[in-house]
């Protein structure tokens, strides 16, 4: 059935072809409704189906109360591959999946809040090979770096922009960020793995404008001596089949880069 104003049982974002995904929720009998994230994730009680990379990252940052079943996600996010949406469907809705739950940063320029992110945040020059010097504090000063940027990475964004940068992948469920210089002037700048909450990132010198982005959109433009602070505020909850329930058809999508 789909959406009556009182809301849905399941929402679906990012899909270009739910006939599927629709099949299977009338055969059951779930109220359900395609659409933009914001409008679905607030009317949506049960489950959010996220299709993409671009659907989750649009979905986490709407603060999802109902779990989220990711599929097609690519790295990072451990999600459904599209054969497999039915019976995921199936067992997710009927049994008791597994969790992972992933946290989403408030990020904010010197005291005042520009925005959210659920994978990355990156510092990054405008201009291409124009390097800049960013101080990075965890309640102390840990380094200074000369870079083209630097990326801050949660888990679920920790093998996408930041592995290639050549950060570590964090494992689900770690209570940490990844911060990764971006292109550095010394090839021995070190990586690093910090507590979001005690993090800072300051743009020291600026040869270019330095472009703030959270999960790709820019939010700020940062100049000498701008401030990045990080606060974890709210959990995204993603959900799969287990390995051994019925429904299930084989294996998600791999984690790994």
């Amino acid at each position: 059935m789909t959406a009556s104003d009182e809301g849905v049982a399941v929402g679906i974002v990012g899909a270009s072809e739910t006939s599927a995904l629709a099949e299977t929720l009338s055969r059951r009998d779930e109220t359900y409704l395609a659409g933009g994230a914001r409008d679905v994730c607030s009317r949506a009680r049960d489950l959010v189906v996220a299709v993409g990379r671009e659907a989750l990252l649009a979905v986490a940052n709407e603060r999802p109360t109902a779990p989220v079943l990711p599929v097609e996600t690519g790295r990072g996010v451990e999600s459904v591959g599209a054969m497999a949406v039915p019976p995921a469907l199936d067992a997710v809705l009927d049994g008791d999946p597994r969790a992972h739950r992933h946290p989403l940063l408030s990020v904010a320029v010197d005291g005042e809040s520009v925005g959210t992110a659920f994978g990355d945040v990156t510092l990054v020059t405008g201009e291409p090979a124009r390097i800049s010097e960013f101080a990075i504090d965890h309640d102390k000063r840990v380094a200074t770096v000369r870079a083209d940027g630097v990326v801050i990475a949660t888990p679920a964004g920790s093998a996408a922009y930041a592995t290639d940068a050549g950060g570590p992948v964090l494992a689900p469920g770690i209570d940490a960020v990844s911060v990764v210089p971006i292109a550095p002037f010394h090839t021995l700048d070190r990586r690093w793995v910090l507590d979001p909450e005690r993090l800072s990132v300051a743009v020291l010198r600026d040869e270019e404008r330095v472009s703030l982005r959270c999960d790709g959109r820019e939010r700020a433009t940062l100049s000498s001596p701008d401030r990045v602070t990080f606060v974890r505020e709210a959990t995204v909850t993603t959900v799969l089949p287990r390995v051994d329930q019925k429904h299930s058809n084989g294996p998600t999508s791999d984690t790994r880069p």
